[in-house]
C-alpha cells in the first residue's frame, strides 16, 4: 500500500497482487511431487534411488530451469545460485574437474564430508565463469522465490 500527499490531497494507491510461490524445502523432496503423474501415485524415494528417465529429466528441466537455490557446504553458509538445467546424467558419473576426473558422488564425500545417497539422480547444474553441479539432495529451494 502506497500513500501520497499529491496537490494537498491525500490519495491511497492499493496494489493487490496474488502470487504463488515455490515451497522453501530441499529439492530431493520436492522431485516425488513434481513427477506425479496425474492417474497414479507419487514417486517413492525409494524408487528415485534407481535414477529417473529422459522423461523425467524433461519435467524436472522445465519446473526448475531458473529457479534460485541455496546450498550448505561448509561453515553452514549458504551460498545462492539459479539452476540453468538439470543434467541427463547421473551424479556418479565421471566429471571433468580441473586436474582429475572424478565422479560429483565421491567429490562431495572427499571435499565436504558428504555422503550422496541419491547417486543415480542427476545433478542440477549452474553456469557462471565455470559450470558446477550440485546433486539434489544438497539443495534447497530459495525461501519466498516467486514460482514463474
Amino acid at each position: 500500500m502506497l500513500l501520497k500527499l499529491l496537490l494537498e490531497k491525500l490519495t491511497i494507491n492499493v496494489d493487490v497482487r496474488a502470487a504463488t510461490f515455490y515451497p522453501s524445502v530441499p529439492i530431493i523432496n520436492v522431485i516425488p511431487k513434481i513427477l506425479k503423474r496425474n492417474d497414479g501415485p507419487e514417486k517413492s524415494r525409494d524408487k528415485l534411488l534407481k535414477g529417473l528417465n529422459d522423461e523425467e529429466i524433461e519435467v524436472l528441466n522445465k519446473f526448475l530451469k531458473g529457479v534460485r537455490f541455496l546450498v550448505t557446504l561448509r561453515d553452514r553458509r549458504k551460498q545462492e545460485y539459479k539452476v540453468s538445467f538439470v543434467d541427463e546424467k547421473p551424479a556418479n558419473r565421471v566429471y571433468p574437474n580441473r586436474d582429475r576426473n572424478i565422479t560429483v558422488v565421491q567429490q562431495f564425500r572427499n571435499d565436504y564430508g558428504r555422503p550422496i545417497q541419491y547417486g543415480n539422480l542427476p545433478c542440477l547444474v549452474t553456469q557462471g565463469r565455470r559450470k558446477l553441479y550440485f546433486p539434489f539432495e544438497v539443495c534447497e529451494i530459495c525461501p519466498i522465490y516467486l514460482f514463474k
